[in-house]
């Protein structure tokens, strides 16, 4: 029996794990923390449970592209009973709220935008059009374009500026490029479609949040066999070199144990690979890209526990007012506010996310603490008087129960560069691919083609389908979207 390895027990580390062994691949999963998915299981303060890696997703609903996949992937959850996010965009003092789905969003431009109609329509066709370019997004396409590649490098704002859309349309629309860390100067369109996309045809989470899901991927995984290594980090991918190729053969851990290994699929940050990986076995330009790839800005992000008249389920967008977004340093800074689901006395949790000019990456020094925690007391302040202004209602009706910023989450997650979304997926910066000129070993990932939920597990598939040689997965999928 062939033997793989993933590195890395995120969303894209377990999909991964269980698609392998869906193929008859007897399939361990490294993990350096003590648990499973660190992200994932958010925490708990003061009895009030507060989401880290998972908030709301697009696609959930039945029917949807995510919803399939999670079916592709045998997940034990209860599919068909999603709770609605209720999204809000603040422009100036002004509020809208935006609907999902194609004839609500067109009732909701008629009604709000009545000129800008036709270019919404014309938004939501081109976006179910880029739907169907790759088969891991369409079971109806035929032609293996899996890895998105887009005929141009046409963003964000350039497309939005070729429709007859209202200014402050557009700038909402821009909003919605805060979903994976790019600013619309530099996200790609045809990203933006496929992540984005999702989201204005369906906004949800399921009962249980980020919980739910890591109990269906955790009962999966023990159902599949799949073998779970926590608590070991993995320090080196070993190869062998014959006749001038180089085969995966197997992974050294920190205890020095080493699990031999026909295939390896890597899913945590790029900038880990040098580390990992002998400098012989690629081209120089390889590791310098890597190097150079720039990446989504830092967060900072307040937990508050709101009381029962706040509104449950709901996300506040501040719109920016150009096409940049603002460090919580900075004048007019981008935030965004959400809630969780009501508990039974009426509490909640409210989360209030925004940039920090802190420097992010793999090697950054570590703060000095006292500066460091002096520093994190002003943003913490800072934070939650801009989450006020923007949503007033706040006022005397939450309190700060935690914070975080990129060095918490650099703490939290083994290999994490403290960034929001990773590698910035920009016009100017071209994505890994999940292939990779060593024989067996294979990149999955929201570093890898597409961020979010959505985006690592279609990865996954993506690297297993290449590691197998077959359109196993692919298959399974289109199965499952018929079966929907």
């Amino acid at each position: 029996m062939k033997r793989g390895i993933v590195i890395g027990s995120g969303i894209a580390g377990m999909s991964a794990a269980l698609m392998l062994t869906e193929t008859g691949i007897e399939t361990s999963l490294i993990e350096e923390r003590p648990c499973l998915a660190p992200l994932l299981r958010g925490f708990d303060r003061q009895g009030v449970h507060f989401e880290t890696g998972f908030h709301f997703a697009g696609g959930l609903a039945q029917g949807g592209l995510l919803n399939t996949w999670l079916k592709v992937l045998g997940l034990d959850l209860p599919y068909g009973r999603g709770l609605p996010e209720h999204e809000i965009f603040c422009l100036d003092k002004r509020r809208f709220s935006l609907p999902c789905g194609r004839e609500a969003l067109l009732a909701w431009t008629r009604n709000c935008f009545p000129a800008s109609l036709a270019g919404m329509e014309t938004l939501l066709d081109e976006m179910s059009r880029k739907m169907q370019e790759s088969p891991y997004t369409s079971p109806l396409q035929e032609e293996k374009k899996s890895l998105f590649a887009s005929a141009d490098c046409e963003t964000v704002t350039e497309h939005l500026s070729g429709l007859p859309l209202d200014e402050d349309l557009k700038a909402i629309l821009h909003t919605r490029c805060l979903l994976y860390g790019a600013v619309p100067d530099e996200a790609l369109w045809s990203e933006y479609a496929l992540v984005s996309g999702a989201y204005f045809f369906s906004s949800s989470t399921l009962p249980g949040g980020g919980e739910c899901f890591l109990r269906a991927w955790e009962k999966a995984l023990l159902k599949k066999g799949v073998r779970l290594e926590c608590g070991k980090a993995a320090v080196r991918v070993l190869l062998t070199e014959k006749e001038k190729k180089f085969f995966v053969s197997g992974v050294e851990l920190a205890d020095k144990s080493v699990l031999e290994a026909d295939y390896v699929i890597f899913t945590g940050s790029p900038a880990q690979l040098p580390e990992l990986l002998p400098r012989e076995a690629f081209r120089p330009a390889y590791f310098r890209h890597i190097e150079t790839m720039p990446e989504t800005p830092a967060p900072f992000v307040v937990y508050g526990i709101a009381d029962n008249s706040i509104p449950e389920n709901t996300c506040w967008y501040k719109v920016p007012q150009s096409h940049h977004f603002y460090a919580i340093e900075e004048h007019d800074p981008t935030l965004t506010i959400m809630t969780g689901p009501c508990l039974a006395d009426g509490r909640k949790s409210c989360l209030a996310l925004g940039i920090h000019q802190a420097p992010v990456g793999i090697h950054c020094k570590k703060p000095d603490s006292s500066l460091y925690t002096t520093a994190k007391g002003l943003l913490t302040l800072k934070l939650a008087a801009e989450a006020e202004n923007i949503l007033p209602e706040l006022k005397g009706h939450w309190t700060i129960a935690e914070a975080s910023s990129s060095w918490t989450m650099r703490r939290w997650i083994y290999g994490s560069t403290g960034s929001i979304y990773g590698c910035a997926h920009t016009k100017t910066s071209l994505p890994l691919s999940p292939a990779t000129r060593v024989q067996g070993l294979f990149l999955a990932g929201q570093n890898i083609l597409l961020p979010g939920m959505l985006g690592c597990i279609i990865s996954a598939a993506i690297a297993v389908d290449f590691a197998t040689g077959r359109n196993c997965i692919l298959d399974r999928f289109r199965t499952c979207a018929n079966e929907e």
